[in-house]
């Protein structure tokens, strides 16, 4: 029997089946080569193997699920890269706040202070604050989740948040 795509990511939410591989996750080198330090497979990092040594079923996208995350981008020395915000209207402007020769730390689009490595930006970020610390934050922060607001939107029409 086909399951139907609410159907399928709720199994996989109760780990009632295993979970699928989209095209587009990825994995930090770092922890693929740790895992394989302690004892897993050294094929990890190839994602084929990935999906077969975890079980996945199949790979596939489910695009109507959506995160409400947008992608916002962010230098690192000469590096683009992004980091993941919820998708608030207006967003905050962007400012680097500090720097030195390993790392730059940048107010980013979503209002959180973080700390990011300009050698890999990839790499996990270290979050130093955040735009919602208490109530009246909140009451200011909820502004910019307003539903209604057109620019929360695509253009094109989707209703997907994702850009």
């Amino acid at each position: 029997m086909s399951l139907s795509n609410r159907e399928r990511f709720r199994a996989i939410t109760r780990f009632e089946i295993p979970g699928e591989l989209d095209t587009r996750d990825t994995f930090w080198q770092e922890t693929l080569i740790l895992w394989a330090e302690k004892g897993a497979p050294p094929e990890l990092t190839n994602s084929a193997f990935r999906g077969n040594y975890f079980g996945y079923n199949h790979r596939r996208g489910m695009p109507e699920i959506v995160s409400g995350l947008v992608n916002a981008p962010y230098m690192a020395g000469d590096i683009e890269a992004y980091l993941a915000m919820p998708p608030i209207t207006p967003q905050y402007e962007p400012e680097v706040l500090k720097q030195d020769e390993n790392t730059i730390t940048i107010l980013n689009q979503g209002g959180q202070t973080v700390k990011v490595f300009k050698n890999d930006p990839k790499k996990m970020p270290m979050f130093l604050d955040h735009p919602v610390v208490d109530r009246d934050t909140w009451k200011e922060y909820k502004k910019r989740l307003d539903p209604y607001t057109p620019e929360r939107w695509p253009a094109d029409g989707t209703g997907s948040l994702i850009r």
